[in-house]
């Protein structure tokens, strides 16, 4: 179990978990949505240890989404791509994207591989 996933009692997909320590975070390639848009940025480390750690981000949402919404990356402007639990004991999160100029959660993937399949250059 990841030092993440004790702090926050969630189970991570473990096609994210190991596309981003391979990856060491990074930016996806293609890194476009083919509905929305924006693009991956970038995702966010598992590393305690990076400035990007993922749970600074997943503290700014802990509260008002009961802890059920883990943002994984960003799109450079403000915006989060997330995982969205049902509750505490999902093991297969949605994949969203939340706009936080408009406050909106998009549905984007059933699964982090499904997101990155989904992909297309910009």
């Amino acid at each position: 179990m990841l030092f993440v996933e004790k702090e926050t009692g969630l189970m991570l997909p473990e096609d994210y978990v190991v596309c981003v320590l391979q990856h060491n975070g990074g930016t996806p390639i293609p890194s476009g949505l083919p509905d929305i848009e924006t693009e991956i940025d970038h995702l966010h480390s598992l590393n305690k240890e990076d400035e990007d750690f993922v749970l600074i981000y997943y503290r700014l949402f802990e509260k008002e989404s009961n802890g059920l919404l883990f943002p994984f990356g960003s799109d450079g402007c403000g915006n989060y791509f997330c995982f969205m639990y049902k509750n505490k004991k999902d093991k297969n999160p949605t994949v969203v994207f939340y706009d936080h100029e408009v406050q909106r959660i998009t549905f984007l993937a059933l699964t982090f591989s499904d997101l990155l399949n989904s992909l297309v250059d910009e």
